[in-house]
Order: structure tokens, then C-alpha cells, then sequence
């Protein structure tokens, strides 16, 4: 039985402590850059055992809409189930707040491009050069209804 999950609230170094995959590399270096906003949240770190496993949460751009972000280590995939139900609840509760929050999944991780839409996000569309690289993306959303 895989252990249990404990869910905090994100503090700085978070980011940067976990064993990411290598597809997250930008990714974790944005968040580790925006760490003292990050905390600002809401934003949540889930732990195994005493050890972050993944870090997530949502930066408002404007009342109504919130970006949402998020880096899994590569060893979450025993409890990616159990992940998969805290974070899609998390994001759901905080629809009160937000009536729109957004994400975006690398085009070429499918991965990423899956979890989302098992959040209950929606595919919207395709963004070209849009990470620091230029690689494209894809836009998902979660509307309020």
C-alpha cells in the first residue's frame, strides 16, 4: 500500500529540492526563480514520507483568472493516483476564488498534456514559441460554470 500523502502549504526551496524529470527543467527553474511569489499562493507542496513530491498552486494575473503551476518528482508515480485526486480537488475548491484558471503542458511532454485534463482542465489551444526556449505549448483551462 503506497504510503500516505501529506499536503502543506509551498515554502521557499520547495521547487528546487525536487527530483524532477527532465521535461520539468524550465519549468522548475521559473519557479525556483519566483519562489518569494510562489509562497505568496496560493501554492501547495505535497510530500511522501517527509519528502516533496510535488509542488503546485496558482498565481492570480487578474481578478477572476489564475495561472496554475505545478512540477511532479519522478518518483511520484506510485501515488500519482492519490496526487492526481488532491491536486484536481485543490484546484476545484479554489474555483470560488478564480473563475477561470489556467495551464499549460509543454506540446512534445504528453505526460503533462494527460494529467491535465485527468485535473479536469480543457484543451483550448496550441501556443507557439511560447515557453523561454520557444517551444510550443498547450493551453488548458478550468471555467467556473
Amino acid at each position: 500500500m503506497p504510503e500516505a500523502l501529506e499536503l502543506r502549504p509551498y515554502m521557499p526551496g520547495d521547487a528546487a529540492a525536487l527530483a524532477i524529470q527532465p521535461a520539468q527543467a524550465a519549468e522548475r527553474a521559473n519557479a525556483v526563480r519566483m519562489d518569494a511569489q510562489l509562497v505568496e499562493g496560493p501554492s501547495w507542496t505535497v510530500c511522501r514520507a517527509g519528502r516533496p513530491i510535488a509542488c503546485g498552486g496558482l498565481v492570480e494575473m487578474w481578478p477572476g483568472r489564475a495561472i496554475a503551476w505545478g512540477l511532479v518528482a519522478t518518483d511520484a508515480g506510485p501515488v500519482m493516483v492519490a496526487l492526481s485526486r488532491l491536486v484536481r480537488a485543490q484546484i476545484g475548491a479554489n474555483l470560488k476564488a478564480w473563475r477561470r484558471i489556467e495551464a499549460t503542458a509543454c506540446a512534445e511532454f504528453k505526460p503533462a498534456r494527460r494529467w491535465l485534463s485527468l485535473l479536469g482542465f480543457r484543451l483550448e489551444a496550441r501556443m507557439d514559441g511560447y515557453a523561454p526556449d520557444g517551444a510550443a505549448h498547450w493551453l488548458f483551462s478550468r471555467v467556473r460554470p
